[in-house]
């Protein structure tokens, strides 16, 4: 599918443009900024799928006895938490009755064993077996229906080099704005999937034609689209970017402890994309986020809840951003054990000047040199 360089770069522009009127930032990747704030959660979901489906664990054996379809609609119905936001690939929450759920027809194939099994030697053979996909898609329309968000959320799962979610309406609006002859809606086959990935394949090929750009990859095509149209682009930003420094004319006001907690976040995703690390919750690198940007956010407002404004490891009140503030009294995002990684149970909030002087050290240690410096001269 030909995707027109001149179209491409005025809807880049378009892009570029909406991103800096809502940010006053403008866009340099999709793996900084609002960009990454919006778009940077999809592989981090993804992994959060794989880690419920449990696939590694599933046996020959156990295929219709009910437990692999319970693992393929737990995949499905991953909630808002600590580790990130919910599944927004597939419609699966029952907000609106539950045949406008997408993955209804697997939830009631658990009370009939004859299609417990073949949904469960449907998921056997595509995600343990690697079975063809295209005979895969097929069957999967028989099994769950045409529900085009479902199918494409699965195969997602199984590889996310090859396959992309969707939502067919933003797809279709976004294609069009790229005068691209694709309607997704309503056509759920494999023919028309793999004509929905070559247009992504497309927009993939001139992003990385661009500066800074020249490793997109296909989940930034997929962001690029959803970029174009995003209606809470349409408007101008309501929050404080960035920091405390962000001067927006039209920024929501917020107290100290709001812009340390951007703050501390900011800093996060910085430190693990410098080291070389991956937001993601199973592969282990030097240095990792094992939650979303908004899931740590959270966990920081928490971590600050539970230990009263104080610093975690001298009790000291922290100082929050505002006239004569002491800058290294200000909290600070610190690992309790430096040689593990941003993880839930492993983070406390410090003061600046604790985190520098602490360094790698363990808690342990660490408090048992700030006890010598405490004890009075001579008893030592």
């Amino acid at each position: 599918m030909q995707l027109s360089k001149e179209v491409f770069q005025q809807q880049l522009k378009v892009m570029q443009d909406r991103v800096l009127r809502k940010t006053k930032i403008p866009f340099v990747s999709f793996n900084e900024g609002l960009p990454f704030e919006w778009e940077g959660y999809k592989e981090g979901l993804r992994q959060r799928g794989l880690k419920r489906l449990q696939v590694h664990t599933w046996q020959k054996s156990s295929v219709g006895s009910g437990a692999i379809l319970k693992r393929l609609i737990y995949a499905i119905e991953i909630p808002k938490g600590v580790e990130g936001d919910a599944n927004g690939f597939v419609s699966w929450a029952n907000e609106h009755g539950h045949a406008s759920r997408s993955h209804r027809e697997l939830l009631d194939a658990q009370e009939e064993p004859a299609l417990t099994k073949r949904a469960e030697s449907w998921a056997f053979e595509f995600y343990r077996e690697n079975g063809d996909p295209e005979d895969a898609f097929e069957e999967l329309l028989e099994i769950a229906g045409p529900r085009y968000d479902l199918v494409a959320y699965l195969f997602f799962l199984r590889d996310s080099q090859r396959f992309m979610p969707i939502r067919v309406q933003t797809f279709d609006k976004a294609f069009r704005d790229l005068q691209l002859s694709l309607k997704t809606e309503g056509h759920c086959t494999w023919a028309n999937y793999q004509q929905y990935i070559e247009a992504l394949k497309s927009v993939q090929a001139e992003l990385q034609t661009m500066p800074n750009l020249s490793d997109a990859g296909l989940v930034d095509a997929h962001s690029f689209c959803w970029l174009l149209v995003r209606p809470e682009l349409d408007g101008d930003d309501d929050r404080l970017i960035a920091s405390a420094k962000g001067k927006a004319s039209n920024s929501k006001k917020y107290d100290g402890r709001q812009v340390a907690v951007f703050d501390m976040a900011n800093m996060t995703m910085e430190t693990v994309r410098q080291a070389n690390g991956q937001i993601v919750e199973t592969t282990r690198k030097v240095k990792e986020l094992w939650m979303s940007k908004t899931g740590l956010q959270t966990y920081i407002e928490a971590l600050l809840e539970k230990q009263e404004d104080k610093c975690a490891l001298t009790g000291i009140t922290f100082h929050y951003v505002g006239k004569g503030d002491d800058k290294q009294r200000r909290p600070s995002l610190d690992r309790k054990d430096s040689d593990k990684h941003y993880e839930v149970g492993n983070l406390q909030v410090v003061c600046k000047f604790i985190n520098k002087w602490k360094s790698n050290a363990r808690d342990e240690e660490f408090l048992r040199l700030i006890g010598l410096v405490r004890k009075p001269p001579g008893e030592i």
